[in-house]
């Protein structure tokens, strides 16, 4: 490089390994044809760009996945790449302005962008072989900054709006993004309001499923659809149903069948026996094989978490009816979610002793003119503000005290002439047995499926897939793909 300088050469290098291979996959993937083809289904008259939508949405991805420059960047991005060697035709730097970039994403909001989506996703899919053996469906919000209206009031092809924000901030306008993950790979993906609940959400998320496996021929059998407890409702179940689809989802704690089974599955803890198995090798369903009858009682199995760590689940099999069906379920108990569990309920065991402790105090000179009315007091105490009591016991007996008179007492006074009055004696004390029952109840959650040939161990195993879909919300709530927008067209 010396040399050069001292022979008068300005010479800068540049390294285009990462952007020439992410070019090279996204053409191998067939991408930029993805984009063509929705361009020539949408076309109406008038001459072709100059340069193809194929490539300027290819050139996006690039800048998308490498550094990521805003639109009115995107030259400068491209600056000191080949561009010939990723475009893969003539193109120069001049050529690539904001206004190019933001036609295209103009014409893309004409073409459906869940529909050419779906069709790319699916298009790689059967190109590599891969089978689609469940879709894991999820939703998550964003926070949006700013006002989305026009004049009129209109906030275009979605509302960004207060809702229920799992970001914990339900003061902030926000909108929702909802994924439909196969084996880690984002097969279907929605742009939400910011007020759609997820029961909505599964509910028409059924009928995408059913065209999804009816366009690819996939076996009902042997496909699982896989969410949350916002599908558990019973629209969602009679549709999926209808729709011949096969669910593994979790049980909401409202429902009134879920304490009474974790109740009766750990009335069969000492029925328990050992069984393990690792997450990579996660035991298969749906493969039509003859079902073993299961022991009763608990049994063990472990799942290696994200950080390389054993996880450990302790799982039964038991069935819940619910409307007029019944479901085959898996009892899980998670040993990870115990310890978070514990720490919230001895919270919840100081305030409820602090709360007993201010009840228990009024009374300490409150007093009774007769018997009667101390004990209606403590009927009413248990109907009432007691009902509730879960950590402690509490025993409350009526102590009779002899009324003092004024004056100097008479000999005379007879056992018959005394008067009296009533006073509530409180005794409370921790009950450490129900603290561990409620925290093994809380730390135990029921997984239901309409496949009824599957084991506890196997539902629970496909349900864990379910945290892919959280992986791939990391990436999107990154300002780096998602923050304020500033566009003319809301769609």
């Amino acid at each position: 490089m010396s040399r050069l300088k001292d022979m008068g050469l300005d010479v800068a290098t540049f390294f285009n390994g990462r952007p020439a291979f992410l070019g090279a996959v996204l053409d191998t993937m067939g991408i930029p044809q993805g984009f063509e083809q929705a361009h020539a289904e949408h076309r109406q008259a008038g001459r072709l760009p100059d340069v193809p939508y194929g490539v300027v949405g290819k050139l996006f991805l690039i800048n998308i996945c490498d550094q990521h420059h805003p639109l009115y960047r995107m030259a400068e991005y491209f600056q000191d790449k080949d561009l010939q060697l990723l475009a893969g035709c003539p193109l120069e730097l001049d050529q690539l302005h904001d206004d190019r970039f933001g036609d295209f994403l103009d014409q893309f909001a004409q073409w459906e962008p869940r529909k050419v989506f779906s069709n790319m996703a699916s298009q790689v899919f059967m190109q590599y072989g891969l089978s689609i053996r469940s879709l894991n469906y999820d939703t998550t919000s964003k926070i949006m900054w700013g006002e989305y209206e026009d004049p009129e009031g209109k906030v275009g092809a979605i509302s960004i709006t207060l809702g229920h924000s799992k970001e914990k901030r339900g003061d902030k306008n926000q909108l929702k993004i909802g994924l439909g993950v196969a084996d880690g790979a984002i097969l279907d993906a929605r742009v939400l309001s910011g007020n759609m609940d997820d029961k909505t959400y599964n509910h028409q998320t059924v009928d995408d499923v059913d065209a999804l496996l009816t366009r690819h021929g996939v076996d009902r059998s042997k496909f699982y659809y896989v969410a949350d407890s916002a599908f558990f409702t019973e629209p969602n179940l009679r549709k999926a149903k209808q729709a011949k689809v096969l669910f593994i989802t979790r049980v909401p704690d409202n429902i009134k069948s879920v304490a009474p089974i974790i109740a009766e599955a750990w009335a069969k803890e000492d029925e328990a026996i050992q069984w393990r198995a690792q997450a990579q090798s996660r035991p298969a369903a749906g493969q039509g094989q003859e079902k073993t009858q299961p022991p009763l009682g608990f049994r063990d199995t472990t799942f290696r978490n994200a950080h390389d760590q054993d996880v450990l689940y302790r799982v039964q099999d038991a069935t819940a009816p619910y409307r007029d069906e019944t479901y085959q379920c898996a009892v899980c108990y998670s040993e990870a979610l115990e310890e978070r569990k514990r720490k919230t309920i001895q919270k919840q065991v100081v305030q409820e002793d602090e709360t007993l402790g201010k009840l228990s105090k009024r009374y300490k000179k409150r007093t009774f003119a007769c018997e009667a009315d101390a004990v209606k007091e403590i009927a009413d105490l248990q109907a009432k503000q007691l009902a509730k009591v879960l950590f402690h016991d509490i025993d409350i007996t009526v102590q009779p005290e002899e009324k003092k008179r004024r004056g100097r007492p008479t000999k005379t006074t007879s056992e018959r002439d005394q008067e009296y009055i009533y006073r509530l004696e409180w005794r409370i004390v921790l009950n450490p047995q129900a603290v561990e029952r409620i925290i093994k109840h809380e730390s135990t959650f029921i997984l239901a499926t309409n496949d009824h040939s599957l084991t506890a161990e196997q539902i629970l195993a496909e349900y864990k897939t379910q945290s892919s879909v959280e992986k791939k919300f990391q990436q999107l709530k990154s300002p780096h793909f998602v923050n304020s927008l500033y566009l003319k067209c809301p769609q």
